[in-house]
């Protein structure tokens, strides 16, 4: 599930919370939507999990984010729309609430 509401890190890249069915959690990870680094004039979507226990538990050999900070909001390691998986090819940072490039 996806909670409507948008968090604007800057740069055209809007992040919603997301929660995973079957796991109690309030905020799972983002959906984010963000500029197609291949054509600025298109969106391309992509998400991302929390390295949570609960997640960690669920979904043993999923890629996991570990949040540095909830507020306002740092992720690490970089995030990266990987080509090779159907990506655009974008990729930065979600540091201080904000996108860095």
């Amino acid at each position: 599930m996806t909670d409507p509401s948008p968090i604007d890190f800057g740069s055209g890249v809007i992040g919603y919370r997301t929660t995973v069915a079957g796991i109690d959690i309030p905020w799972a990870g983002l959906d984010i939507e963000h500029p197609d680094a291949r054509d600025p004039t298109k969106r391309h979507e992509g998400g991302l999990l929390f390295d949570l226990p609960e997640i960690a538990t669920a979904m043993p050999d999923s890629d996991r984010w570990q949040v540095v900070s909830w507020e306002p909001l740092s992720l690490t390691p970089s995030v990266h729309c990987d080509p090779a998986e159907g990506g655009c090819g974008l990729h930065g940072w979600i540091t201080d609430g904000r996108w860095m490039a």
